[in-house]
C-alpha cells in the first residue's frame, strides 16, 4: 500500500488504518484520510510510539510520523528529548526513532525515496532539511539555511500526471 494514515487508537496502542478509494475507472487505489477504512494493524514497539501524531509521510516500505518523545530517556550528556520521528515498516512493526535534544525541533517533511525521508530541523538561528534513511541510522544534510525557517515539501514519490 502506497498510502497510510496512522492514528492514536482508544487504548494505549496506536495503529495504522489504510484506506481505499474507488477512482471513476472502477481501479481501487490506496488514499489517506479518504474512502472506507481496509486494514487496520496494530503498531508494535517502544512506549513512545502510544502518542504519534501531527503530519505523517508513508512509501510502500516505510511509514513515519512525529511520536512522543517524554518516554526517551537519554543519557544526561546527550541532553533532553525534545521532538522524536519513528518509523515502521507498513505492517506497524518498529524500525527505528530519530530524536532532537534541547532547543532543536524535527519534523517529517516527506519520502525522498521509499526508503528515505526528508527531515525539517530548526534551531536557533538556523533550519536544515536532511535526509534520514530508518533503517539503516544514516542521516545526510541535504540544504542549510543560516535562518529559522518552516520549509515545506512536495510529494517527490507521487507518479507523474498524478496530481490535480
Amino acid at each position: 500500500p502506497d498510502a497510510a494514515a496512522p492514528e492514536n487508537a482508544t487504548s494505549t496502542r496506536s495503529v495504522l488504518e489504510y484506506w481505499r478509494e474507488m477512482d471513476s475507472t472502477g481501479t481501487v487505489e490506496p488514499v489517506a484520510g479518504a474512502g472506507q477504512v481496509d486494514q487496520r494493524r496494530i503498531v508494535t514497539g517502544p512506549p513512545w510510539l502510544r502518542a504519534w501524531g501531527g503530519p505523517g509521510w508513508a512509501s510502500p516500505e516505510l511509514v513515519v510520523r512525529a511520536c512522543d518523545p517524554t518516554p526517551l530517556a537519554l543519557p544526561p550528556e546527550v541532553g533532553r528529548a525534545t521532538t522524536a520521528i519513528a518509523a515502521l515498516d507498513p505492517s506497524g512493526t518498529y524500525v527505528a526513532t530519530l530524536v532532537a535534544t534541547d532547543d532543536t525541533r524535527i519534523e517529517p517533511l516527506g519520502q525522498l525515496s521509499r526508503q528515505e525521508t526528508l527531515i525539517g530541523v530548526r534551531t536557533t538561528g538556523r533550519s536544515l532539511v536532511a535526509a534520514w534513511e530508518p533503517s539503516t541510522g544514516r542521516l545526510a544534510t541535504v540544504i542549510l539555511i543560516n535562518a529559522d525557517t518552516s520549509v515545506s515539501v512536495a510529494d517527490i514519490l507521487l507518479p507523474l500526471g498524478s496530481g490535480p
